[in-house]
């Protein structure tokens, strides 16, 4: 259980401010958040504006931010390594658990607003898997099918439904696999799940984790991912699906954060 009542909570444009006057580098692209004022004259107004924000909530004194507040940015924004979070609409949240020196911040954003929360390393994972309120599973096989053959699918069918499943079945699909995959399509609600490095060896993990909410309860997805951007999965490349819950999402992003402690970054434009 998260306790909200710990949380320092922040406009979008109050923590674009308080980043960029701490000279910590770009916004978390997870968290999507813009840096208001295109000009010069602009921009000055956006800081004054967010700086007396800041000063009427007591989180800026003596000329400075609070070192709490600052510490929280810092490892937010100059993580080492995050977990993230982003949930597609209707019900549009994102999220990173920053970890940095040894501690741990979680940053969601909902609407304009930035919640920083101090965190357990260790509970990285199953915070952000909370985030995601009751995971009921499906019912359901977990089954493995080739990245090459889905993608095949989709390619022939379309937006087909119908179709998708007859392509699954000819290219070698069971009828359980093509049928697991025609009910995970069947979405309310969507999000995905990963992690990586960040800093001067930045990677991603060699994979994202997908959560499908349907009528029928949670399903997931584990696809891989090339190490370059635009490049090619490597051979053998295969998705895992099937029912999920709260404990398999909390121990598959765990798997997919370990594998991007140990993964080598290639050569070339990397997931960031």
């Amino acid at each position: 259980m998260i306790d909200w009542r710990r949380a320092t909570v922040l406009t979008a444009t109050e923590f674009d401010v308080a980043r960029d006057l701490l000279d910590l580098g770009r916004n978390p692209a997870v968290l999507g958040l813009l840096s208001p004022g295109p000009t010069d004259v602009e921009r000055a107004r956006v800081v004054r504006g967010g700086i007396a924000a800041l000063a009427a909530r007591g989180l800026v004194a003596d000329g400075g931010f609070l070192p709490a507040l600052a510490d929280d940015l810092r490892t937010v924004v100059g993580a080492e390594f995050q977990h993230d979070l982003v949930v597609a609409p209707p019900s549009r949240q994102r999220a990173v658990v920053g970890h940095r020196a040894g501690r741990a911040v979680l940053a969601t954003r909902i609407g304009d607003e930035v919640a920083l929360l101090r965190i357990r390393p260790e509970d990285a994972a199953a915070t952000l898997v909370s985030l995601l309120g009751p995971v009921v599973a499906a019912p359901g096989p977990t089954v493995r099918i080739p990245a090459g053959v889905l993608a095949d699918a989709v390619a022939a069918a379309g937006y087909d439904g119908a179709r998708f499943v007859t392509e699954l079945l000819r290219r070698g699909c069971t009828g359980a696999e093509a049928d697991l995959v025609r009910r995970m399509g069947e979405i309310d609600g969507m999000a995905q799940l990963g992690a990586g490095r960040r800093g001067p060896d930045p990677c991603r993990a060699p994979g994202v984790l997908l959560v499908h909410a349907t009528a029928e309860g949670c399903f997931h997805q584990r696809r891989p991912t090339p190490a370059v951007v635009g490049g090619a999965l490597p051979d053998g490349a295969t998705v895992h699906a099937g029912p999920a819950d709260g404990p398999l999402l909390v121990g598959e992003l765990e798997r997919l954060a370990d594998a991007a402690r140990c993964r080598r970054a290639r050569v070339g434009p990397v997931r960031s």
